[in-house]
């Protein structure tokens, strides 16, 4: 199998993964054998304290131990049960923060217990048993029918309801009756059930509360508008159209955490979160229309817009009360554009990609929220192989690192190119530090 065939399997840091399956055939077959443990030592500088000075070398030295040994070396249980478990995990699921948080799950014995049983570890899986809560509310059945469904491959959506559904339970004191959950379709409907009983607890409350100022003012254009949610009221009305819990937000609204808009673009419609991000300022949070759904391209771009003209509301960032300082902070853009340093040296040209809409032509369509919620940025590359498009992406506040490299042409993808790139990312970052 080609180098190209075997990484197009990913869908996670594909770079770092074309870097190291150019190594050979041993990291070819690792990576086909054992996916969890062939992902993770291709990305090792994120799982070893401290990273290796040459992260590549480091995996093509530990390329020729056993599967259990790599793993251990990763900071995973260094079992064979485990090395099991990473054959089951489908590639296309497989992420950086995901592996990052099954190594911490995997130490648990009922994890392992829960997963063993499974014939294949999928996105929905990973994060069912990952979440904040680990594995209480999952049951062996609800896990076994996530995993054999295709849609949970790279969607979390079992693991959105039942982390919402948790938080209404709390909020409702109906805790008890999520231990019942067999089914997905039985964990869509208690969900559903809870935020319209909270809707109703607090629509008689809700008509007299007010929330404070928005963060940024609200805009209505040809193209949509973008609205405030003031009040209590208005955001159960949204919670009710939109089928989601965000009426459950309102005290961290009320505290000046959060802030809610409501996106119109044509006849959809979107709930749209900003936060108070903890170095003083707002990030945009999340774009999800109804029942949380991705949404259209048309839509982030209305939101691209808003948050790029007149202003952005720069100078109008509103603190928690918590931590609340002397003036107010100014509002920095809610993305950055070209959060690195470009170049032009030697025939080789590296320029950041400003727009949302500009990503459908790079073939990175589907990765428009990420872009606009600065999770990830693109930049295109001409050197004399080509024109490519690269996708950065930043977890966690760690450094940027290579996600994907896509040939905008006919010419193939060689490991010059990726190497090429690589060398730019590091002195870029070395750079802005």
């Amino acid at each position: 199998m080609s180098v190209a065939a075997v990484v197009n399997r990913f869908r996670a840091c594909r770079g770092s993964l074309e870097l190291f399956a150019f190594e050979g055939k041993a990291a070819q077959e690792l990576l086909e054998s054992n996916p969890l443990a062939g992902f993770c030592l291709a990305v090792n500088d994120q799982f070893r304290p401290p990273p290796p000075v040459c992260p590549l070398a480091a995996a093509a030295h530990m390329l020729w131990k056993p599967q259990r040994e790599i793993l251990a070396w990763l900071g995973f249980p260094g079992t064979e049960a485990v090395a099991k478990l990473g054959r089951k995990c489908l590639p296309e699921s497989l992420t950086l923060h995901r592996c990052l948080r099954l190594r911490r799950s995997l130490r648990d014995e009922t994890v392992r217990s829960l997963l063993a049983h499974l014939p294949r570890i999928n996105g929905g899986v990973m994060d069912l048993i990952t979440r904040r809560d680990g594995t209480r509310n999952v049951t062996p059945q609800l896990l076994a029918e996530v995993a054999q469904n295709r849609q949970e491959d790279g969607i979390e959506t079992s693991a959105v309801l039942l982390e919402d559904a948790r938080r209404m339970a709390r909020l409702l004191r109906r805790q008890q009756e999520l231990e019942r959950i067999r089914t997905r379709q039985q964990l869509r409907e208690l969900h559903d059930e809870m935020v319209h009983d909270y809707m109703q607890r607090r629509q008689t409350r809700a008509a007299q509360q007010l929330f404070p100022p928005p963060p940024i003012p609200g805009k209505t254009t040809e193209a949509g508008s973008i609205i405030p949610i003031t009040t209590r009221e208005q955001l159960v009305k949204l919670g009710r159209e939109q089928h989601n819990c965000v009426a459950s937000y309102a005290s961290q609204i009320l505290h000046g955490r959060v802030y809610i808009y409501r996106v119109t673009c044509g006849t959809e419609v979107c709930t749209l979160s900003l936060e108070w991000h903890k170095d003083g300022r707002w990030e945009l949070q999340q774009i999800k229309t109804v029942c949380n759904r991705e949404p259209s391209l048309a839509a982030t771009a209305l939101v691209e817009d808003w948050l790029r003209g007149e202003g952005v509301a720069r100078e109008t960032g509103l603190a928690p009360e918590a931590v609340a300082p002397a003036e107010p902070p100014a509002m920095p853009p809610a993305f950055p554009n070209a959060p690195l340093p470009g170049t032009t040296e030697n025939h080789f040209a590296v320029t950041a990609v400003a727009s949302v809409a500009d990503l459908p032509e790079l073939g990175l369509d589907g990765f428009h929220t990420e872009f606009l919620c600065g999770r990830i940025c693109v930049y295109q590359v001409n050197s004399p192989e080509g024109l490519f498009a690269v996708m950065l992406r930043r977890d966690d506040g760690r450094p940027w690192r290579l996600e994907r490299v896509v040939p905008l042409g006919s010419q193939p993808l060689r490991g010059e190119t990726i190497q090429a790139v690589a060398d730019w990312l590091q002195r870029a970052q070395r750079k802005r530090r």
